[in-house]
């Protein structure tokens, strides 16, 4: 059986503004720069090896609109 993943809130919302906005990743990044840097902490968080550090609120909020 696979083990599925839960996703972070910011890859979520990268996935929907794919949808949305018929872009690939390259272009949401181009686009929201902001987003590349989030979901990579994102990540790190996830996978347990960053620890301490949480998305900053403000680029959390420009991201949840």
């Amino acid at each position: 059986t696979k083990r599925r993943l839960k996703m972070g809130i910011i890859t979520e919302k990268i996935k929907e503004l794919q949808a949305a906005q018929n872009l690939t990743l390259t272009q949401v990044f181009e686009k929201y720069p902001f987003l590349a840097e989030l979901q990579h902490e994102e990540v790190l968080q996830e996978q347990g090896k960053v620890e301490g550090r949480s998305i900053n609120e403000k680029q959390l909020k420009l991201l949840l609109g």
